[in-house]
C-alpha cells in the first residue's frame, strides 16, 4: 500500500494519509495522517503534525487551503442516507472543526429531488468540489448530477462554516487537479516529493 499524499495549490503544504483501518466497534475508519510544509531555506519538506482521522468512509477528495490552515475531506457517495456525513473540515493540527451531512448542505427541496431517484441510481451527491485560491471557500458543483431533478450548487465558507447557494455562477480559479494532486510521499521529512496529477 502506497500512502496517499495530497497538496495545496503550489505544493507548499502536504497531507499524507496511511492505509484506512476499519473499526467495526465504532463503525468508522481511522486514518493515520501527517502534514508537511515546504521549507524554502532547506528546499525540503518538514513534518508539522501527526494525527488520526476518524471518518465514516475514506475520503475521495481532499482539499488543502493555500495557508495550510484547513483540510477538507469529501466523500462523493451518499449511499447511507440523508444523515450520512459527506464533508469533514479539520484544522492544521488535525482537530475536527465540523462534520456536514447531506441534509446540512442541501436544501429540503434539493434533498427531496435527490432522493426521488431509485435507490442506487445516483449515489454521488456532488459532481466536483473546488477550493478557491487564497480564500477559505469551497464550491460544490452539484447542478449537473441529476438532469431530471436539478439541484443547486453550494458554497461552504470555511471561516463561518456556513453553507449558501451562490447568487451567481461562480467560476473557481483553482481547478481540481492542481488543488489536490497526488504526490510521491517523502521517504523522510526532509525529502522533496515529486508531483503527479490526480487522474
Amino acid at each position: 500500500y502506497q500512502p496517499e499524499v495530497h497538496s495545496s495549490a503550489g505544493g507548499e503544504f502536504l497531507l499524507r494519509l496511511d492505509k484506512p483501518v476499519y473499526d467495526s466497534s465504532g463503525n468508522r475508519f481511522t486514518i493515520a495522517a501527517t502534514s508537511f510544509r515546504f521549507a524554502a531555506k532547506s528546499a525540503s519538506y518538514v513534518a508539522l503534525a501527526s494525527f488520526t482521522i476518524h471518518i465514516s468512509s475514506p475520503p475521495e477528495r481532499i482539499l488543502i487551503t493555500s495557508d495550510g490552515e484547513r483540510f477538507i475531506l469529501i466523500d462523493y457517495q451518499s449511499g447511507r442516507g440523508n444523515e450520512y456525513e459527506v464533508v469533514q473540515v479539520l484544522d492544521r493540527k488535525g482537530n475536527t472543526i465540523r462534520r456536514f451531512t447531506l441534509s446540512e448542505i442541501y436544501t429540503r427541496e434539493d434533498a427531496a429531488s435527490f432522493w426521488k431517484h431509485e435507490k442506487g441510481e445516483f449515489s454521488r451527491w456532488v459532481d466536483e468540489a473546488y477550493l478557491f485560491t487564497g480564500k477559505h471557500l469551497v464550491l460544490f458543483r452539484c447542478a449537473d448530477i441529476l438532469p431530471n431533478y436539478p439541484v443547486h450548487d453550494y458554497a461552504l465558507d470555511l471561516d463561518t462554516l456556513k453553507v449558501t447557494i451562490p447568487s451567481e455562477v461562480m467560476e473557481p480559479n483553482q481547478l481540481p487537479d492542481p488543488s489536490s494532486p497526488t504526490v510521491t510521499p517523502p521517504a523522510k521529512a526532509g525529502g522533496a516529493p515529486s508531483v503527479t496529477a490526480d487522474h
